[in-house]
């Protein structure tokens, strides 16, 4: 979806002579990278398994693994696709989240601010 709002976006922006287009258009390129890594975090947190670990009966963390291994085409090497699962980890992410939907939504209202787009021909 997001590929389909972007490319809309930049079409808009090539056939109108916004004031600001360009840095909104590029904008918008960025966000398209940044939501397909959050989409792919997500995919990994929901397609992971997770492993407690405990010692001595206290509980020391999770750890999240991807059971999909990957090769690395350069080296041939196995990825291995694991992390610990933290609060600050799952905090960093939601952060990283609202800021990209807050850009979106600053974009969606300077589309309303350029409205009518007759009123910027090329």
């Amino acid at each position: 979806m997001i590929n389909k709002v972007t490319d809309l976006f930049h079409e808009l922006v090539d056939t109108h002579s916004f004031p600001n287009g360009n840095e909104r258009s590029a904008d918008m390129e960025e966000l398209r990278t940044t939501f397909h890594e959050l989409r792919k975090h997500r995919n990994a947190l929901l397609h992971s398994s997770y492993i407690e670990l405990n010692a001595g009966g206290d509980l020391l963390g999770y750890i999240r693994s991807n059971p999909r291994i990957s090769v690395d085409p350069e080296s041939g090497e196995i990825i291995q696709d694991m992390e610990a699962l933290t609060e600050d980890i799952v905090k960093a992410k939601m952060v990283e989240s609202a800021h990209a939907a807050f850009r979106l939504s600053q974009n969606h209202v300077q589309l309303i601010h350029w409205s009518p787009f007759s009123r910027y021909p090329k």
